[in-house]
């Protein structure tokens, strides 16, 4: 391969240091986060102590909510704690002396801002989770135990569904959202080296925008002659409806997911190799 565009060993080596630089610039907030369990289980506990009701242990709603919370917390701004700075004259004149070449740069900041930082966070949540539970056991199941049992309940749902719609099955499985979760982290990444401030308020902003865009493209293409021109009657013709319209979909819905995930977070990476190679200062 030409060492020009990618050398192995010259990338394990910028890449080892970007790890590092990664903890350095969000390790502490990091550590915060993995710890989000544990301050829900204190809040809850003393906000009752308080209230006179004596100890209450967090149950798995909150300790859930938290985790949700905290984990998209994560993929929204440790791109814009570890690589937000280059947009800066100082921190960008620096990058971009670094010797490696741009594809490497790119790899490096996905593979640690996208990847190994919100799993390093989420290992860490979910550990602290699990021996928490294993202390208290009034909290209930830990995250992990509910996840399955939830995901076994859902596929006892999805097996009830008319055959027609069966194909929605696919959905329920958990890694087919991996390529979702990186997506979050590249969306939020391209922001933080594209614009020079405030630079979370404006991704998000600019997904709102490119949202409400779209939907006042599709809706009216998606909707003409099928919603409002059918007349349903009973649960049989909702289910024929559905099956004719949307049959596709759910036949293939794990497909069509992937394919559309893989387009998207493939343009992302264009948009961020090409503002790594333009960045000038």
């Amino acid at each position: 391969m030409n060492t020009d565009i990618f050398n192995f060993k010259r990338f394990g080596n910028y890449l080892g240091t970007e790890i590092r630089n990664a903890v350095s610039q969000f390790g502490y907030s990091g550590l915060v986060c993995a710890l989000g369990s544990l301050v829900v289980y204190i809040f809850v506990g003393f906000g009752s102590l308080a209230s006179l009701h004596g100890w209450s242990s967090a149950g798995l709603a909150p300790r859930f909510a938290s985790f949700i919370l905290i984990m998209v917390s994560v993929l929204i701004l440790a791109p814009k704690k570890i690589y937000g700075g280059i947009t800066d004259k100082k921190a960008g004149s620096v990058f971009l002396s670094i010797p490696v070449s741009t594809l490497e740069k790119v790899l490096a900041m996905v593979i640690v801002s996208c990847i190994i930082v919100p799993l390093a966070v989420l290992i860490a949540y979910l550990s602290i989770d699990g021996i928490l539970c294993l202390i208290d056991r009034n909290c209930g199941s830990s995250l992990i135990v509910a996840s399955f049992s939830g995901l076994e309940n859902m596929l006892a749902k999805i097996g009830e569904l008319p055959e027609e719609l069966a194909g929605i099955q696919s959905l329920m499985n958990p890694l087919i959202y991996i390529d979702d979760i990186i997506q979050i982290g590249l969306v939020f990444l391209l922001g933080s080296i594209f614009f020079k401030s405030s630079k979370v308020a404006k991704t998000i902003l600019s997904l709102m925008v490119f949202g409400f865009a779209c939907s006042m493209i599709m809706t009216p293409i998606f909707f003409h002659g099928t919603i409002f021109n059918v007349n349903i009657q009973n649960d049989a013709e909702a289910i024929d409806f559905i099956n004719n319209v949307f049959g596709g979909f759910f036949n293939h819905a794990g497909l069509i997911d992937t394919i559309s995930d893989t387009l998207t977070n493939l343009l992302l990476l264009t948009g961020i190799y090409f503002r790594v190679r333009t960045l000038k200062f």
